[in-house]
């Protein structure tokens, strides 16, 4: 349901740009929707997957001009990087890395595409690239590839829509794959006119009562306080650079 990459040798992310939801009947998702699984700030690049609404609380804690607890690693898969030389600070969640014999990381992969974007990637050495060839493997991964280059500080991302706008647009653009037709997907829209657990599904996220995800095997991961510890202290050594 998601491809994040992280080629540090060519200083490049990418992603997918699916956001997706399983129920017992049904695959739910929308593409494009502006909800960006990369962010940048002033000193680091964050590549997210995983929960729509905690990823959400880091993109305001980011940008908070006084900080507050930082919100967590419940739900989510993160990779944090120093935006001036492409070092890894943090990482948490991330399903395949590869290192040189010295132990330093050339590359991250997270997501259900991540092994797809793997094998990519030791053939090609291109983030983007990887996260294509994802999309055509893993039915979970879709819409466009986004990027951010550290080397030119160039990106494709949009201006950030916020969680609202993510709903807004699965709400008007979001498409059903029913687990009974294989993977046929059709409009949210006109399949919640003829189905009420659609227009339920449709309904529970207009609530918040559920969201929509990236979804990554850090999902299933309880945070340690190791973990938290490490988190603390990558983001202390970020602030200070």
């Amino acid at each position: 349901m998601t491809t994040n990459a992280y080629d540090k040798t060519a200083l490049k992310v990418g992603t997918d740009s699916r956001w997706s939801m399983n129920t017992d009947f049904a695959v739910f998702f929308v593409d494009d929707s502006g909800f960006e699984k990369i962010v940048e700030t002033d000193k680091g690049v964050f590549l997210f997957a995983g929960d729509s609404q905690v990823i959400q609380s880091w993109k305001e804690y980011l940008f908070q001009s006084v900080k507050t607890d930082d919100p967590g690693l419940k739900g989510i898969a993160m990779l944090m990087i120093d935006k001036s030389d492409g070092s890894v600070i943090f990482e948490h969640g991330q399903d395949i890395q590869y290192s040189i014999p010295s132990g330093d990381l050339v590359a991250s992969f997270a997501g259900s595409g991540a092994r797809h974007a793997a094998g990519c990637w030791l053939r090609n050495q291109c983030a983007v690239r990887s996260v294509d060839t994802a999309k055509l493997m893993d039915p979970y991964s879709g819409g466009e590839t986004k990027f951010f280059e550290l080397a030119t500080q160039t990106s494709n991302l949009t201006k950030d829509v916020g969680l609202d706008g993510l709903n807004a647009a699965f709400k008007e653009r979001g498409m059903v794959m029913y687990l009974t037709s294989g993977q046929t997907p059709v409009s949210i829209k006109d399949a919640a006119a003829q189905d009420s657990r659609v227009k339920d599904v449709m309904d529970q996220v207009a609530k918040g009562a559920i969201t929509l995800s990236a979804p990554c095997d850090a999902q299933l991961m309880q945070p340690t306080q190791a973990d938290k510890d490490r988190l603390r202290d990558a983001l202390d050594r970020l602030a200070s650079r």
